[in-house]
Formats: C-alpha cells, structure tokens, sequence
C-alpha cells in the first residue's frame, strides 16, 4: 500500500482511526486543528468522520465512539487505515491501564500491523498528569510490540492547542516518505 500527497496525484484521503476513551476529547482535537479554536464537541455516536487538508494531506480521520468496548468492533473499521491516533487524557492515570491494554489489542491486529502510531497524550494543561516521558515508559513496558514500530507520544491540549500540529507534523512526515 503506498501513499502521496493526495493534492499532487490524486489520490483518496489517507485514512486515520482516531480511538480513545471517554473524556480524551478526540472530537475536540479534531475540530481544534480543523478550525483552529476550541470547542467542547460531544463524542460521536457509533462514528464520525472528518477530512482535514494538513501539510498537503487530506486525512480522513475516523473518530470512533468510545462505547466500543475493548475493540471488539473496532474492527469494522480497520479496512484500508494508513495510520493510528490514540487520545489519551494523561491526568486520567486509572483510565491508563484500560488504554494501554486497547492500544495492545490493537496492535496485534494484522490490518494495523503497518500503521504508524500517534498517541496524542491530551490534557498536559492540567496540574497533574504523566509526561509524555513517563506514558512512553509505561507503554513499553506493557506493550512490547510497540518495539520495531513507528509510533510516537506527543503531548498535547485540545484546550490551548499546544502540541497538537507538532504530533500531526510527525504522522504526515511518515507519509511524505512512503
């Protein structure tokens, strides 16, 4: 499967799965680098799905509604995904564990085996939360196929907007050289 800047070849939007928890703010991201402003959207029922022109992409992203329990059926959507965000709300340290062990799901998933990972690590505004250092630790610790992947935590806040261009700067420069 290859990719190109669909503005120079034509191509389809890249396809992005975009999962999480409840409280990440997924869709608040989404409209945050789509509209550059900050408003609480509420979460999708069952899908929703936005195409965002970014650094000459247009990425698809999937926002999948967070009653899906464990991934069981995620899977509907995993046909013909070129990449992975997984929101995180990094104060939320009891939600992590159920987090960690969906991204695990996920990853031993044979469609995803090639899609670079984003975890956007959302939240970082707030007084108590795990850096980005301490989530990646954590992370491979629990997951080791995360080894030998592309995969990148980036800390960010759907509130002020810090961080979030730079994780997206990161997942379309893994296009851009596919």
């Amino acid at each position: 499967m290859g990719f190109c800047c669909p503005k120079l070849c034509g191509s389809k939007p890249i396809r992005i799965l975009m999962l999480g928890l409840k409280g990440a703010w997924k869709s608040t991201l989404v409209h945050r680098i789509k509209f550059g402003e900050t408003t609480k959207i509420p979460p999708p029922i069952g899908f929703s799905v936005e195409i965002l022109s970014y650094q000459g992409f247009d990425l698809s992203i999937w926002d999948i509604d967070d009653q899906i329990k464990n991934g069981v059926l995620w899977k509907r959507y995993y046909a013909e995904a070129n990449g992975l965000i997984l929101v995180i709300d990094s104060s939320d340290t009891e939600g992590f564990e159920n987090t960690a062990e969906n991204l695990k799901i996920l990853l031993e998933e044979e469609e995803l085996k090639n899609c670079p990972v984003l975890i956007l690590a959302n939240k970082q505004d707030s007084d108590k939360h795990f850096t980005d250092d301490e989530i990646k630790s954590k992370l491979e610790n629990k997951i080791p196929t995360l080894v030998g992947r592309q995969w990148k935590v980036q800390g960010c806040s759907a509130f002020t907007g810090n961080g979030i261009s730079e994780g997206f700067d990161w997942l379309t420069s893994i296009f851009a050289k596919k």
